[in-house]
């Protein structure tokens, strides 16, 4: 086990625009599931790079159990509460750009609660399988809570996860709106 201090995102925070609710500092004993490693990248097809760095011994990808959300994913072993994933792959983009939005990249704030920079993770290439996890449609559903550590983005499991049961984070209250979620169930 190791001991790590994470900035908890509020609900506010997750693929929202404008600044953070203040943070909670956070001390967990974790257990730390790492992506899969691609040994030799240039024979991985480019558009099933992401799909390709899920760790096959705790997770596998399968059609969404959530009504025209795509591709979930889904624990293929049990996954102990306290686990966590990431960082969150994809590339760093200004979020003062007018560069439209996007239901892959995440808002990271610095310390003061200013969106710093977005992580986006919409090119399966530069992406990692963390792209896949979505967000549920009730408060009971969700398994997993976003983390900021250094600047990256992690999941982190807030309940143990049984074989079978799709991998779920709450994105945040703008964005459960465009999906039609009630974010009151959240609150």
């Amino acid at each position: 086990m190791q001991y790590i201090f994470f900035f908890l995102l509020s609900g506010n925070n997750c693929k929202d625009s404008g600044k953070t609710s203040p943070r909670q500092k956070l001390r967990f004993d974790l257990i730390y599931i790492r992506d899969s490693q691609i040994i030799y990248p240039s024979l991985v097809d480019p558009n099933s790079y992401a799909l390709a760095t899920a760790p096959a011994d705790t997770v596998y990808i399968a059609k969404s159990s959530l009504p025209n959300a795509g591709l979930g994913v889904f624990a293929s072993r049990r996954i102990m509460r306290f686990s966590y994933f990431g960082p969150y792959g994809g590339y760093k983009r200004n979020p003062h750009l007018n560069q439209g939005t996007n239901s892959y990249a995440w808002n990271v704030p610095d310390k003061s609660g200013n969106i710093m920079y977005q992580i986006d993770a919409s090119d399966p290439k530069s992406s990692n399988w963390l792209r896949f996890i979505n967000c549920p449609n009730n408060f009971t559903q969700r398994n997993l809570m976003s983390l900021v550590y250094h600047g990256d983005i992690f999941y982190l499991s807030i309940r143990n996860i049984e074989v079978g049961e799709e991998l779920l984070v709450y994105y945040g209250d703008a964005y459960a709106d465009k999906l039609g979620i009630d974010t009151k169930k959240f609150h």
